[in-house]
This record gives C-alpha cells, structure tokens and sequence, in this order.
C-alpha cells in the first residue's frame, strides 16, 4: 500500500477510483456538496387557441409535456404565458439552475374566492427524479396543493420534494414590479403537500421543489383566500440542461472526517451512470502552516491502496481545511460531473 503524505503549506493528490462512505464524528462541514449547478433549461410554454390548454418542452433531453387547467378569470388573462417577473441568480432556484430572466413562466388569475381551480401536467415519459425542479410564486392570497403520479400511476409523496420558501424580490437584480422596499413576505409549507400565503397582498413569495421520483404526472390546485381582482399565481419549471446530469451510485463524500483517524473516501471500479471514471481529488490547507511553514507538520495524508482505493488519515495537530472533489468528464448526452465538500479542523 502506498501512503502519501499532505502537511506543511498545500498538496492536492488524485485517483481514479469509486467512492465509499463512513460519516464518523469529527471535522465541522463548512461548504455542502454540489454539482456542477447554474446550466439549467426553463421551460418552454406554448397554449391552444383556447387558452386552458398547451404544452411544455425543455428541449431533446428531457420528455414533452402536456397541461390542461379550469382556472376561472377573465379571458384572455386567465391563463397566459409572461417573462415580467423572473428568479434572479440570488434566489435559490437561480443559484441552482441559473437566472430564469427572460425566460417564461405560466400564469394564472382568478377573480373571485373559490377553487381549487386545477392544472394538470402530463409528460409523454416520466420525467426522471433529481433532474428538474418547479417553483411556484406569487403565493400571497392563495394556496396550492400538489399532487403526482409516478411511473406506475401511483400516488407520489410531495413532503421530499420540497426545498425552501423564499422571495424573488432580493439581490441586485430584482423583476421590475418589486416594492421598494422589497417584500420579504413568504408561503408557508404545511410539510406535506400545500403552500398558503399569509393573506395580503405582495410581491415575490415563492416555494420550489425538486421531484425525488420519477414522475408521470404532475397535478395543481390552487385556491383564492379572499376576493382579489387581479390574484394570481406562477409555475415556471427547469431541468438540467444542456444534456442530463451524471449520477454515481457508488459514491458518496461523508458529512463529517475525524479530528483523528482514518476515513475510506473512495473503492475501485466506481464509474457514473454514464459510464465515466470518477477522479478524486483532495486538497489540506492550513492557515498556521501558511503564516510560519512546518516541515514536520503532517495535516493529512491520502492512502492509496493496491487497486485504487483512497482513504484519507487526519492527524489534528493544526487547523486545517481539507477539501475532497469528485469529477468525471462529459460524455455524450451528459454533463460534467463533479461534486466537493470542505470539512476544517476546529
């Protein structure tokens, strides 16, 4: 077995090699995992002469889709597909996806206390689980609940899929309609299925969720809480684009690394759903070392074993930061892959 060692200023060592996982107590998690985020594709919308019907793409990678809706308000503007409003790059679904400025959206009025008016969303396919998401905005006067169907037409549990509440109405950028100064105002999550505004009238609260299954259907009801002339809510829709994001089943970066010890980061043969190798990367940093240089000062050291496995041994003699990255190149139809994680010495 080879053994390097990582100490004094800055090493970075890889190997190519699958990943395993041990979450032992230790090391804090200062940045959470991510994948290459920012390249998502928003929905294309497009309605019938009717306007309760159209359809929806997100270009070749992902399946068509379907929606059909009741929604009871004034014709045209019942229904009708808009740009104004938009995620900027500071809402958590811009800093996941990318801005959705210029991009369009599906909106929906009503004119008087009722409901639920439903919109029903069918793919050609099942859209797959953990490539896509959807936000729902403008929730103030209203509530929605959301249910789906997944591949074998049963009911699908929402709870997992949502992720946060927020506003469009922060950062630099903000939709032109925003109040100066900006609404902070935000949905509420019954965590299970439904979203409710708080009942007055703003500008920019907002939920998303990300399906964790694979879906067939996806269905909307949507109710008014009080009598307002001009309510309505959004719906835009994005996926990871362009091509699919690559998956590994084999690898997993760990929460948490021992002060001291020995923690297994990766097992031979692990390649992604495409087919690509996975390279891990490690990387010690310490801030003593940086300001007065040790040479006998080992931070970490990676071990690599016989057939490729890596393992990495912390020895808490210093603060340091230890960051391991996860990559595998783009192939055809696949993104890039790659996913890291910093953990420091406290």
């Amino acid at each position: 077995m080879q053994i390097h060692r990582i100490g004094v200023r800055f090493a970075v060592v890889t190997a190519i090699a699958a990943i395993g996982f041990v979450a032992p107590a230790g090391l804090a998690t200062t940045a959470s995992a991510v994948a290459a985020e920012g390249t998502g594709t928003y929905a294309q919308w497009t309605l019938n002469a009717a306007t309760t019907a159209g359809t929806i793409s997100f270009g070749n990678a992902y399946p068509t889709a379907t929606f059909v809706t009741n929604a009871n308000g004034p014709s045209p503007d019942r229904i009708k597909i808009d740009t104004e409003d938009f995620l900027n790059a500071s809402t958590p679904v811009g800093k996941a996806y990318g801005s959705s400025e210029g991009s369009a959206y599906l909106q929906q009025r009503h004119t008087s206390r009722g409901g639920p008016w439903t919109t029903v969303i069918t793919f050609a396919t099942p859209m797959p689980a953990g490539a896509w998401a959807f936000a729902l905005g403008d929730l103030d006067v209203d509530s929605v609940t959301i249910s789906a169907t997944n591949v074998n037409g049963q009911p699908a549990k929402i709870a997992p899929w949502f992720q946060s509440t927020f506003n469009w109405c922060v950062g630099a950028n903000q939709p032109s309609d925003c109040e100066v100064p900006p609404s902070t105002a935000k949905p509420i999550w019954d965590g299970k299925d439904s979203l409710r505004g708080l009942g007055a009238e703003t500008e920019g609260a907002s939920a998303w969720l990300r399906p964790t299954v694979a879906i067939k259907t996806l269905t909307l009801k949507w109710a008014a809480q009080r009598n307002w002339s001009n309510s309505s809510y959004r719906l835009w829709m994005v996926a990871d684009g362009p091509g699919n994001r690559q998956s590994v089943e084999c690898a997993a970066l760990p929460e948490s690394l021992p002060s001291v010890g020995v923690t297994r980061i990766a097992a031979p043969g692990c390649t992604t759903d495409a087919g690509q190798p996975v390279t891990v990367s490690v990387t010690c940093i310490s801030e003593l070392t940086r300001k007065q240089p040790r040479g006998d000062l080992s931070l970490c050291r990676q071990i690599t074993g016989p057939r490729g496995g890596v393992a990495v041994q912390t020895f808490g003699q210093a603060p340091a930061s230890i960051t391991v990255t996860l990559t595998a190149p783009a192939t055809q139809g696949y993104r890039a892959y790659r996913v890291s994680r910093t953990y420091s010495v406290t």
